[in-house]
């Protein structure tokens, strides 16, 4: 008798059973394997990838309905027959839902066994070259405007639609049984493909890929390549999509994106140039202010005089905000990694703040940690300008209390805070005041100006310095803000102190000549002006070049 052409899995848990069962079907099956428990099934359906999969359903371990979910995951259109001796109708009622094409009661019927058998291996070939007509079908209607190509495992074209014959260039079935390699001459399959037996790879990753027309001229496209099997062997079934159009669109955003870069980063030259050139004008105004305040001026000359210099002062810390600002957009600022003494550094920060905080009658106090270094490896510049900006604003925004600041060391991480009892930060806007332009909105804000640039500043440094800046707040109570940066320690040793700049004796001079080389003449007015009584030889030189 002739065996059913079909592949068949019997699981069984109960040796007396499936012993004798399996002799029975060795004699009507052609491909038969079997296994006693559910993992072992699965494990031997990865490897035998059956058509068909008869089990019992009370199995120790996995069951027999929990083994045809799990095989189903990587053999989705595999056929199902249950063999049991329980006829409960909730055994029947899963086995429906869950698509079981048969469900026999034991013990079987042999005839009525191998009749199933019979009608699942025939449905089983229908379904293939449903399969295929299905495909067919498909390549020639829903995906028309792209290339469909089907090939044999030599990699010859055994299929091709009407949108390869117009994209390729070729006469209808003019590319049946000829290489892929015609069409693309660096055609390769994907790594995973060339594994042996493997024929349900659900799919590649699309590729780019060079294509060649029958005029010998050029394409890139984008292939898609997957396996399939047809009549139980294995094909390879490509989707071809020409992104020659796609592909010029992305040449020009990519040029549209390279003139906005190019725009921003004019812009921010801009920025930076026009800083600088504000700020020259604008110290010889400050300047000027100061000389003036020194010629003995009547009171109401005097209030106006340091009311011309404050304004002055608050227009160049705008101008110096933004000038960093622009610095940071183009990502133009160099990071020191120098070694200095952070001891020092924060003692002479509260040198400089101490008269200020005691003229506002604020308490300002220093809080170091245990055990922390003395010299580091850092941008002390950026640090002392992050810590500036952040007592300073506590100085500006606390009326009355005290202001608290210091450091200490988490892990790799310096910590730094500066507390204040001011009126506090909402809690909506403790995020929002780390962007630019931003600031709380009140009465004191308006009143003391400022570019909202600060802590935006502030916060890009601590983050270029490998740390993060964040606040905490209690509305009428007090603020403290945080940042933390990455250091290196150093061994401790003698450092060269702070450097500060001293009055110089200038009738020590008196008979000395001075080059200054100074382009701005306002500057230079003020300087010979300083210099007017000392009896020095003042000569100028407009630029470098004219110095030398």
């Amino acid at each position: 008798m002739e065996k059913i052409p079909i592949k068949v899995l019997y699981v069984e848990d109960e040796d007396f059973i499936r012993i004798p069962m399996t002799e029975l079907l060795m004699r009507r099956i052609q491909q038969l394997e079997t296994a006693s428990n559910g993992d072992e099934a699965i494990e031997i359906a990865r490897l035998f990838r059956p058509e068909l999969l008869m089990t019992d359903i009370k199995m120790q371990g996995i069951s027999g309905l929990e083994l045809i979910r799990t095989i189903r995951q990587f053999l989705p259109n595999i056929r199902t027959m249950i063999l049991s001796a329980h006829n409960e109708a909730n055994f029947f009622i899963d086995a429906i839902e869950l698509g079981v094409d048969s469900f026999l009661i034991k013990p079987v019927n042999r005839q009525n066994l191998f009749k199933t058998i019979e009608r699942l291996g025939e449905e089983t070939i229908q379904r293939k070259r449903a399969a295929i007509s299905e495909l067919k079908f498909k390549t020639l209607t829903s995906a028309a405007n792209d290339s469909i190509i089907i090939l044999d495992q030599e990699l010859l074209i055994t299929f091709s639609n009407e949108a390869t014959d117009s994209i390729f260039g070729y006469p209808n079935d003019a590319l049946i049984n000829r290489p892929i390699h015609i069409l693309f001459p660096d055609f390769s399959l994907p790594d995973s493909f060339q594994q042996t037996g493997n024929t349900t790879f659900s799919g590649a990753k699309p590729i780019e890929l060079e294509a060649r027309r029958k005029d010998a001229t050029t394409f890139i496209c984008e292939n898609s390549c997957s396996i399939i099997e047809l009549l139980e062997k294995p094909g390879i079934l490509l989707i071809i999509r020409d992104i020659t159009e796609r592909k010029k669109r992305e040449e020009e955003l990519m040029r549209a994106k390279e003139d906005a870069e190019a725009a921003t980063k004019a812009k921010q030259q801009f920025l930076s140039v026009m800083s600088h050139e504000i700020r020259t004008p604008l110290n010889g105004i400050l300047g000027t202010v100061h000389l003036l305040a020194q010629e003995d001026p009547r009171a109401d000359q005097l209030d106006y005089l340091n009311t011309l210099e404050f304004s002055g002062n608050q227009l160049m810390s705008i101008v110096n905000d933004i000038l960093d600002f622009s610095k940071i957009e183009a990502t133009g600022i160099q990071f020191e990694k120098i070694e200095f003494n952070l001891k020092e550094q924060i003692n002479g920060l509260i040198k400089i703040f101490t008269f200020k905080a005691a003229d506002k009658g604020i308490d300002l106090s220093l809080d170091f940690g245990r055990e922390l270094p003395e010299v580091v490896a850092g941008d002390s510049m950026r640090l002392n300008q992050i810590l500036t900006n952040l007592i300073g604003n506590a100085l500006k925004f606390t009326q009355q209390g005290y202001i608290n600041f210091g450091y200490k060391r988490k892990g790799r991480l310096l910590e730094f805070f500066v507390e204040d009892s001011g009126k506090g930060i909402p809690q909506k806007m403790q995020k929002l005041i780390f962007n630019r332009f931003s600031q709380v909105e009140t009465a004191d804000s308006r009143n003391l100006g400022g570019s909202g640039l600060g802590l935006s500043i502030s916060k890009a440094y601590a983050e270029m310095l490998g740390g993060k800046m964040w606040v905490t707040s209690q509305l009428g109570k007090r603020s403290t803000f945080y940042f933390t940066i990455q250091y290196k320690k150093r061994k401790s040793k003698k450092l060269p102190g702070l450097l500060f700049v001293k009055e110089t004796d200038l009738k020590l001079l008196s008979s000395e000549t001075m080059l200054a080389a100074e382009d701005d003449d306002t500057n230079y007015l003020l300087l010979e002006k300083i210099l007017s009584e000392s009896g020095i030889t003042l000569i100028r030189a407009r630029n470098g070049i004219e110095a030398v």
